[in-house]
């Protein structure tokens, strides 16, 4: 009886502990982005800039690959560049 009430202490104990660690580990990383953002945003000097990273969309401009974000996603084709078009070659043989 003892035993199996010391052992629900323990498997409780561990489960908060994780979720403490949990909760930590999420704030940290919040706090991390936030400064990156505050960084950012205080290096832009245009108004619709700041107010796109108020609105959190500069998060999404770090990642300028696609490919970082969801390796699943469509690429876009971009169009190949114009070669200029030269005029055709007209060959003049010469015969001697």
């Amino acid at each position: 009886m003892e035993a199996d009430v010391v052992l629900l202490l323990i498997i409780f104990l561990e489960a908060v502990l994780i979720t403490v660690l949990l909760f930590n580990y999420i704030l940290l990383h919040r706090k991390i982005i936030n400064f990156i953002l505050i960084d950012r945003f205080q290096k832009t000097e245009s108004a619709e800039e700041r107010l796109k990273m108020k609105a959190g969309l500069a998060f999404a401009k770090e990642f300028k690959d696609l490919d970082k974000i969801n390796p699943f996603l469509e690429k876009k084709q971009e169009p190949a560049p114009e070669t200029p078009k030269t005029p055709p070659v007209k060959i003049i043989h010469k015969l001697g």
